[in-house]
């Protein structure tokens, strides 16, 4: 009898230890994301870090305040808790960005990593606690273990075809997005090229002049390659050359600076002065900055 007993508590414990491990596997999930965050940004499988990544960016912080938020089943259907965690996760991370680009840190690369693992670790303990202090059944969890069956066998043909589309649509997005990284990190900017005015500042060029009174900027230049680069720089109003700088030796992570000067000759507001960066020898601008000037007729 006493024998008996036994196997029946041991066979409860079991059974309860199953059920709250269940209860508490998508945190679990979520935990073990953001503890492999670091891992996943070094991955040198595009075809694994990516699909990851988007998971990690676009999913995993707006779950895991959701889930903080409603912690029962009933608060939220599957479909909801799934639209609001991609919704909260597109809000939340311009808002980490921006507080990352308040400190000393700035929104680099594992700054970004690490600010992202902890909202989600936060917040997944979070949920975590408050699951614990709910009963099993008043528990939400995703996908719940009986729920998305009997949800999928309640839709009728139209909607299963409509939600498979999807399912295909981004599953296509996803590939259509690695098979494309390689490419955009080819064609990612390999110069910097930018205009200051006066005082050192973007925004503080020349606005106002007088007919052939001499205006003055500084241009940069940052060479990002991993080779020295040959510039030259052409100002322009409309199709008429005022300056121009022929040759330009940038070495590789070097930055160029100097002044500037032109000239116009013809009154008129906002007219338009383009300072076309070129590389080497080609003949299509490999940077383009546009200046808005307005200009007077000298007072008598």
């Amino acid at each position: 009898m006493t024998t008996m007993k036994q196997t029946v508590a041991t066979t409860s414990t079991k059974r309860a230890t199953a059920v709250n491990t269940r209860a508490f596997s998508d945190l679990i999930v979520l935990m073990t994301l953001a503890l492999c965050l670091p891992i996943v940004v070094l991955l040198p499988i595009p075809l694994i870090r990516v699909p990851l990544g988007l998971a990690l960016v676009l999913l995993a912080p707006g779950y895991a305040l959701s889930a903080a938020l409603f912690a029962k089943r009933d608060d939220l259907d599957t479909v909801t808790r799934l639209a609001l965690s991609f919704g909260i996760s597109i809000a939340s991370v311009p808002l980490l960005a921006l507080a990352l680009d308040l400190l000393p840190w700035g929104i680099r690369l594992w700054p970004m990593t690490i600010a992202l693992a902890a909202w989600i670790g936060v917040w997944t303990l979070i949920a975590a606690f408050r699951r614990a202090c709910l009963m099993r059944s008043d528990a939400a969890m995703l996908p719940p273990a009986a729920e998305l069956p009997g949800w999928w066998a309640g839709l009728t043909s139209r909607q299963r075809y409509s939600y498979g589309g999807s399912l295909l649509f981004g599953c296509a997005l996803v590939l259509w997005i690695v098979a494309g990284m390689p490419g955009l990190a080819e064609q990612a900017p390999a110069t910097e090229f930018y205009v200051l005015g006066a005082q050192g500042l973007a925004e503080d060029y020349p606005r106002e002049v007088v007919i052939g009174e001499a205006m003055q900027v500084t241009l940069g230049i940052r060479n990002n390659d991993s080779r020295p680069a040959t510039y030259r720089v052409e100002v322009r109003s409309g199709d008429t050359p005022i300056a121009q700088l022929a040759s330009v030796e940038v070495a590789a992570g070097q930055l160029w600076e100097q002044p500037l000067s032109y000239t116009l000759t013809q009154a008129g507001d906002d007219q338009q002065v383009d300072l076309l960066l070129f590389r080497a020898n080609e003949t299509h601008p490999h940077r383009w900055l546009r200046l808005w000037i307005n200009v007077r007729e000298p007072l008598p």
